[in-house]
């Protein structure tokens, strides 16, 4: 029968742990420096993968550890800094880098040279001076030092890595030009003698400094903590699930050198048992009422801050660890927490308020109650979306002017103030973009032709309160504007209400034709809040082919994707939308 040599990681992970840590110390001096040449250095790797014996860094030249090296080659580049000389040696076969520090020159190679401005009153003695090494560029040179690795990627799967050394003893080979060729043969002689063999501990490494390895606990986190990594990829090699715990934790302390404790088979048989005894005995856990009747559909979402106070349609809150925060009144929040994104946040809660107060006027009727129609003037009506607009267009005026301050061209303040927009084109501005911004996130829709508007429930602050009184209009607008103030839109459905409209510019005022058309059809665009009540009507045709009086099991993505294809109003329709509309169809069913 061949049998196969084994590798050092086998030999090495065969000892004790408190023995692995004594080669390591054996391993730790000049004396026992491995002789290899260049390109064996720069592909040297650490043994045991990156946890060597009590996470301690060995490298592995063949099948012997080692932490010194000994090469030989020619200087082609120095460098000095910080103290330290760097130096580039190459043998014909790879180029290493040698670190020569000032507190260790080997002597060797060691010289007093003087620096500081020269003078013919100061004398040679009294003038400073250092030791400094003599090597130079071209110098053949011996030397034996301390092997680094540092990385230089950090791609795992393809890792790279510097190595060099740090030289503890150095020597000039310029003497003797075979000097180089006698120790390459000398690399390649010891290599195939004695580091590819298996590696036996020495007599002398028994008898180094007894190394006590932490505990067993501790040691596993430290190497846990600092090599999850690899403890993880080596705790799932060859992971038999018919291993026991004992097993599993075997490989793990094989494969990383820690103190393995065997416990016996009645004892892992009387833990098993236990556990399973355990497990059999728990209590099942009961779905909630909620989950069973919404079975068919997916688990709800945490609730947004829009979504928050509404009593009289959510379940009661969660608890107090899980409870959403409300938005805070606009008058009280800080000049720099007016920002756009707060500003679209606030419109929305209104909108969602705005249905709210619709549907507890339909006295709960939820499923005959429809989300009101509003149009860009409608909001540019509410007190405290112009009051909030107000500030945020005053704080992006500060901020632009804080940016612009700084530059010699718009130093003066007269000309920051000349180069600002219109307030009320810049707030006119910001509502628009805001409507862009619900109709992007499907929290808002383009109402149907036949909606008419302005909609509003009779909540809108009046005109001599709102921004329309800070717009110089016409007579015959602020005529329309005090009617349409005084009317109770919430009940407000009469075939007289149907064909009004309020233009927002005279159109003898504007010079342009085109943008007087393109506002007053933004003005008289009307949208409406998307709720689960106004997807019934465009999701009806797509289920049609449902039972009626049976209960519903459609797949909501498939809703969604039919309900977005079948209108465009419909493109940016959200999922948590069309999962309500379902259920609100499925309890109509029932009922």
């Amino acid at each position: 029968m061949i049998r196969t040599r084994p590798s050092l990681a086998e030999t090495t992970r065969a000892f004790p742990p408190d023995v692995a840590s004594q080669i390591y110390t054996w391993a730790d001096r000049p004396s026992n420096a491995v002789v290899l040449r260049n390109t064996h250095l720069a592909n040297i790797a650490l043994f045991g993968g990156h946890a060597a014996a009590a996470g301690l860094p060995i490298y592995q030249h063949g099948q012997r550890p080692c932490l010194y090296a000994t090469i030989a080659g020619i200087i082609v580049g120095v460098s000095e800094k910080d103290h330290r000389w760097d130096y580039l040696v190459d043998d014909g076969s790879c180029v290493v880098d040698v670190s020569i520090h000032e507190r260790n020159i080997p002597a060797a190679v060691a010289a007093r040279a003087r620096y500081g401005p020269t003078s013919s009153r100061v004398t040679l003695e009294a003038q400073p001076s250092r030791i400094v090494p003599t090597l130079n560029v071209g110098d053949l040179m011996r030397v034996t030092g301390k092997i680094w690795r540092q990385p230089m990627s950090t791609d795992k799967r393809r890792p790279r890595y510097r190595v060099g050394l740090d030289a503890h003893d150095a020597a000039l080979l310029n003497g003797d030009p075979t000097a180089e060729a006698r120790h390459n043969l000398e690399a390649h002689r010891l290599f195939s003698e004695r580091y590819s063999k298996p590696f036996d501990a020495p007599v002398e490494a028994l008898g180094v400094i007894h190394i006590q390895l932490p505990h067993r606990e501790q040691e596993r986190e430290r190497l846990e903590e600092r090599f999850s990594y690899d403890l993880r990829r080596l705790g799932g090699l060859d992971d038999d699930e018919d291993d026991d715990d004992d097993g599993k934790e075997r490989k793990v302390a094989h494969n990383t050198l820690l103190p393995f404790r065997r416990i016996p088979k009645a004892e892992r048989e009387r833990e098993r048992m236990a556990r399973a005894n355990r497990a059999s005995t728990r209590p099942p856990i009961s779905p909630s009422t909620k989950e069973s009747q919404l079975c068919e559909f997916r688990a709800p979402r945490w609730p947004d801050p829009v979504n928050a106070p509404t009593p009289a349609l959510t379940p009661p809150p969660p608890p107090s660890s899980t409870s959403v925060r409300q938005l805070r009144t606009p008058s009280k929040l800080k000049a720099s927490q007016c920002t756009q994104h707060a500003f679209r946040l606030y419109v929305q809660k209104f909108l969602r308020d705005h249905c709210q107060r619709r549907w507890q006027a339909a006295e709960g009727d939820e499923i005959s109650s429809l989300p009101p129609a509003f149009s860009l003037a409608f909001l540019m009506r509410v007190k405290s979306l112009c009051d909030l607009a107000d500030r945020v267009v005053e704080q992006l005026f500060n901020q632009r002017d804080t940016k612009a301050a700084p530059r010699p061209a718009r130093s003066s303040s007269s000309h920051a103030t000349s180069s600002r927009e219109p307030r009320q084109d810049k707030v006119r501005r910001l509502f628009e973009w805001c409507i862009r911004q619900l109709i992007q996130d499907g929290v808002i829709a383009i109402a149907d032709e036949e909606a008419t508007w302005p909609f509003d429930g009779g909540h809108q602050a009046p005109c001599g309160e709102s921004w329309a009184a800070k717009v110089k209009r016409t007579r015959h607008q602020r005529k329309l504007l005090a009617q349409l103030s005084k009317a109770d839109f919430a009940s407000s459905r009469a075939p007289q209400w149907a064909d009004v409209s309020m233009p927002l510019h005279d159109a003898d005022d504007d010079h342009d034709d085109s943008t007087a058309r393109k506002r007053a059809k933004q003005d008289t665009e009307a949208y409406q809040y998307v709720t689960p009540q106004l997807l019934l009507a465009p999701l009806l045709p797509i289920l049609q082919g449902a039972a009626e009086g049976q209960e519903l099991d459609v797949d909501v993505d498939w809703a969604v994707w039919r309900l977005r294809r079948s209108d465009q109003r419909w493109a940016h329709t959200g999922w948590d939308a069309v999962r309500d509309a379902l259920a609100l169809m499925a309890r109509r069913g029932a009922s």
